[in-house]
């Protein structure tokens, strides 16, 4: 007949001695005190780290928003004043004969944009258009030629600039779009607006100012220090249009991003943990001032690298007091025990 485990185990038990019942108990309590308590703290702990690699996450996000956000300020400040400045202001409002009997107000105009292009090197290209025929654009990056202004007056975003009525706005403009630049060599982060009549602030004219969206990514470097990370540049489309990442492989960019928690994105910043690919991953995300997007998404379990320690420690001092409980239960059931062996004794020699 087979015996049931369970069954033996307790009749073992019962016929065992009292100093065996006692130290058999007090282990197992020790041992489930030992595993709850070491479950426990690696849980704190894990959730300790996560939490603060996160606060980091966050603040890194932060930082590079705020130096995005003062490039892009700085950009918008100095169309400001080429927009309000006398000479310009006059020579974007003269018909096409005076213009043409004016060459000292076009080399100034020309002179104002070369001088800002290299004042300021993150820069990369500058255009302007008016009116009356004058056009001119200064580029640090090789990217050359541009279209007549009819041709500009057809795109979205010159109809756009006419409703922001002088207020700028900042867009995409990949490598291969030549609706603004027919030559462009890279893709730009650009701000367009319009230029008014001081006057009657009638629109007299159009610019656009880029800065290349790879001068962005040194940005980013200080957010890839954990394993598999990811930063992602999405525009005001949730397209992305710049990422940097330290993956090795298996890195599909436009899926990551269609995988992202669509609360996340209405958002203006904020972490999240979503699953992704079958695993667990954290989003950190911040906004910059046109709207558009700072993303870090890193696995958790890159995160747990920085964990691995833990489970060893959590083990040592589980070991050490099983052993230090075993010996002093050992030690406790024999003080306890003895002076009823002894009574025994005595009463089976009497």
């Amino acid at each position: 007949m087979r015996i049931n485990i369970i069954d033996y185990i307790k009749n073992r038990f019962m016929n065992s001695s009292i100093r065996t019942k006692m130290i058999l108990v007090n282990c197992t309590i020790i041992f489930i005190v030992a595993v709850s308590i070491g479950a426990t703290s690696y849980k704190l702990y894990q959730e300790t780290i996560t939490n603060r690699l996160t606060a980091i996450n966050q603040r890194d996000l932060k930082q590079i928003g705020m130096s995005i956000d003062y490039v892009l300020k700085d950009i918008e400040d100095m169309s400001s004043f080429i927009g309000t400045d006398h000479t310009l202001n006059r020579a974007i409002s003269f018909t096409e004969e005076e213009l043409e009997n004016s060459p000292g107000e076009q080399s100034y105009i020309k002179y104002l944009i070369n001088h800002l292009l290299v004042s300021k090197n993150y820069i990369s290209f500058i255009s302007i258009y008016a009116d009356n025929g004058f056009s001119y654009y200064a580029s640090s990056d090789k990217s050359s030629n541009i279209p007549g202004f009819e041709s500009i007056k057809k795109t979205d975003i010159y109809k756009k600039a006419l409703e922001y009525k002088g207020a700028p706005f900042w867009e995409y403009v990949p490598k291969s779009d030549m609706n603004f630049i027919i030559n462009n060599k890279s893709d730009k982060l650009s701000m367009f607006r319009t230029l008014l009549k001081l006057n009657d602030f009638s629109a007299k004219a159009f610019m656009m100012i880029s800065l290349n969206l790879s001068a962005l990514s040194d940005l980013f470097d200080n957010i890839l220090g954990i394993e598999n990370s990811t930063v992602i540049f999405l525009d005001g489309q949730d397209r992305p249009v710049l990422y940097k990442t330290n993956m090795l492989s298996g890195l599909n960019i436009n899926d990551m991003v269609a995988n992202i928690p669509e609360d996340a994105l209405n958002m203006t910043e904020g972490t999240k943990i979503y699953p992704y690919n079958g695993e667990d991953h954290l989003l950190t995300y911040v906004s910059i001032r046109t709207g558009w997007k700072i993303l870090s998404i890193v696995p958790m379990k890159s995160y747990a690298i920085n964990l691995r320690f833990v489970p060893v420690i959590v083990i040592v001092i589980f070991v050490l007091a099983l052993i230090l409980g075993l010996l002093f239960t050992t030690f406790t059931s024999s003080l306890l025990t003895k002076p009823l062996l002894t009574r025994k004794k005595a009463k089976v020699e009497s």
